[in-house]
């Protein structure tokens, strides 16, 4: 697993992560020495810096106007998480006695920007190895989606999901097949065909959704590209419900094989 994968499931955003790592590599660098190396803007960098040094994964060292910045070492790192680690550990028969009345009531996220979607990229890249997750669209929505984040965003999340063998599991209309050959660079289609996919087709009438919809763990979540809002749902029950809605939806479709080799 790359360490910077190992740092955003830690809870660094991937600013932060680029940060610590450069600081890692440079020597008590400056925030322009960061920006510099991370090819971000100062201003940005100067901002995560001063989060993280109050989450105490740096630290200031200052002489005179010059102010420059150490990371909190990697053994230190690991064992600060190690030791939130055995703090939850000690605190699952508390949260054991809470859990029955959580399960009863969903968590509902709406966000309405670009970085609501890429959270739900992100939450879906951070699969564990191995894992799946179901996904339900039509040509409308899938044209729009594939407009909506940059070919350099869809390259970084199609390299994670490839590298950790994250399989999709979905249903697209027949009419929406053509799309990726569409949108997607050369670089990306390629990428987007490596993929490990189990797909099933049904015509865009019986599926004429203008958004997404991805199912995964305890999370349902609708995307509606053309307006930029995210809305997800974290239960367990209700998750279960659209999974077997999938399926269903599926047994009644056409199974194919990769559609773009």
């Amino acid at each position: 697993m790359e360490v910077k994968t190992i740092l955003e499931q830690l809870g660094f955003s991937e600013v932060e992560a680029d940060i610590y790592l450069a600081a890692l590599v440079l020597e008590t660098p400056g925030a322009t020495e960061i920006a510099r190396r991370t090819n971000q803007q100062r201003t940005l960098v100067f901002f995560h810096l001063k989060k993280l040094v109050e989450r105490g994964f740096m630290k200031e060292s200052r002489s005179g106007r010059l102010v420059r910045f150490i990371p909190l070492p990697p053994n230190e790192l690991a064992s600060r998480f190690d030791a939130i680690v055995a703090n939850l550990q000690s605190a699952v028969p508390e949260l054991s006695k809470l859990q029955k009345a959580s399960d009863e009531t969903p968590i509902i996220e709406v966000r309405e920007s670009r970085a609501g979607y890429k959270k739900i990229y992100e939450e879906l890249s951070s699969l564990p190895e191995n894992d799946f997750f179901y996904v339900i669209q039509g040509r409308e929505s899938l044209d729009a989606e594939l407009r909506l984040l940059s070919q350099e965003d869809w390259s970084r999340w199609f390299e994670r999901i490839n590298t950790r063998h994250i399989g999709t599991r979905a249903i697209f209309t027949e009419e929406s097949l053509a799309v990726a050959k569409e949108r997607l660079s050369p670089e990306n289609l390629a990428q987007h065909k490596k993929r490990l996919w189990q797909i099933s087709t049904v015509p865009e009438n019986r599926l004429p959704l203008q958004q997404l919809v991805f199912i995964y763990r305890n999370k349902v979540s609708f995307l509606f590209p053309k307006s930029e809002l995210v809305v997800a749902i974290e239960h367990k029950k209700i998750a279960d419900v659209f999974r077997a809605l999938f399926h269903a939806i599926a047994l009644s479709g056409k199974h194919i094989d990769n559609p773009w080799e």
